[in-house]
């Protein structure tokens, strides 16, 4: 396999035709061009390929709405290019060692406001993040803001700061050594505006709450709501922070246009996740090794390898395809027939997504 531009080719694929795909730009015109909106994609643009189909069926209302925020606050060419064609290249891996274990590839845009994106990523996180804290007595922290914000990226802002001026009181650095933190925001309907906070698992020793309270109502002069716990199960709190990094908005927010673009401003180049203390440098975001993958084939050939008969293409597709898109298997290819159903994957299996730029989340 070959990585080029943060897009994976056959190890068959011409040298014409990676430098065609990998050269390959959207035209800043066309991306300020209204067109009709595809069915299956949800975004406007060119017809979708059956590799965007399969990565983001399910949420092709609120990709739409997340592209349209993209393009009212201007944001660069190459991130609307690369959101915009996320998922349009995907080939299925066969195990090596274990035939039988199917799994698939695409190009991902790794922009934090794409939801599988942000779902790979945050699987990826939660492996780390459980591996790291296994045996550190790590503790689980929440720290909030005092809510009603009206500007989404002056209340993060304020609340990094403020977090920044904890960490640097002695209160906190003699109990805690270090740890990982991740930005959490709400629109509040009651107070009419955005809720902040932070959720940090640090590893050091026993932290009073009372002392916790009194450190950050000093920091942030009006808020004094936190909380900290003993970490017992690894497992479910990497999983409980992890989950933040997946959707950094709801349903609520794709439906108040307003507050798209707002999230879209607030988030361009801010960390929402990151590690302070001796916890830096943690790859965070590195892909964990599992094993040697080979290439059974690019998505629509093994579709149509499936539809064929073949035993081999309908595992393979049976045992990748989320519930949703399964449904899509008769209207992509106009047959009745669905795949034969198959084992879901296992809790810790990754998609794997080849980087096309580093991980600024």
């Amino acid at each position: 396999m070959h990585v080029n531009n943060g897009r994976l080719f056959p190890d068959d694929c011409s040298p014409t035709e990676k430098h065609r795909r990998s050269t390959a730009r959207v035209h800043p015109q066309e991306l300020s061009v209204e067109l009709a909106r595809h069915e299956s994609c949800g975004i406007p643009g060119a017809p979708a390929t059956l590799g965007e189909v399969f990565r983001h069926s399910g949420w092709k209302h609120a990709r739409e709405a997340v592209y349209r925020a993209l393009l009212s606050t201007r944001q660069s060419v190459s991130r609307i290019a690369r959101f915009s064609t996320c998922g349009e290249s995907a080939w299925l891996l066969q195990s090596v060692i274990d035939p039988a274990h199917f799994r698939m590839a695409t190009n991902g845009c790794h922009d934090k406001l794409c939801l599988p994106c942000a779902a790979d990523r945050s699987r990826v996180i939660t492996h780390n993040m459980i591996e790291r804290m296994a045996g550190k007595g790590c503790r689980f922290v929440t720290l909030t803001m005092k809510g009603g914000e009206s500007c989404l990226q002056t209340g993060i802002r304020r609340l990094l700061a403020c977090f920044r001026r904890l960490r640097q009181r002695r209160v906190w650095s003699a109990r805690v050594t270090g740890g990982a933190a991740f930005v959490e925001f709400t629109w509040s309907p009651n107070q009419n505006g955005w809720h902040v906070h932070l959720h940090i698992v640090c590893q050091g020793r026993y932290f009073p709450k009372a002392d916790l309270e009194s450190a950050w109502l000093a920091v942030t002069g009006d808020s004094y709501i936190c909380d900290i716990k003993f970490v017992r199960d690894e497992g479910k709190v990497a999983r409980y922070v992890a989950k933040y990094v997946t959707k950094p908005w709801d349903a609520s927010d794709v439906r108040a246009q307003d507050r798209m673009p707002e999230i879209v401003t607030a988030t361009h180049r801010q960390r929402l996740v990151f590690c302070f203390g001796d916890w830096i440098g943690m790859p965070l975001t590195a892909q964990p090794s599992d094993g040697e993958w080979q290439i059974l084939g690019d998505l629509q050939t093994v579709c149509g390898w499936a539809l064929e008969g073949d035993e081999t293409a309908r595992l393979a597709l049976a045992s990748v395809m989320p519930d949703d898109t399964a449904l899509l298997w008769g209207e992509i290819f106009g047959a009745p027939q669905h795949p034969p159903p198959a084992c879901r994957p296992i809790a810790d299996q990754l998609t794997f997504t080849w980087r096309a730029i580093d991980n600024r989340f």
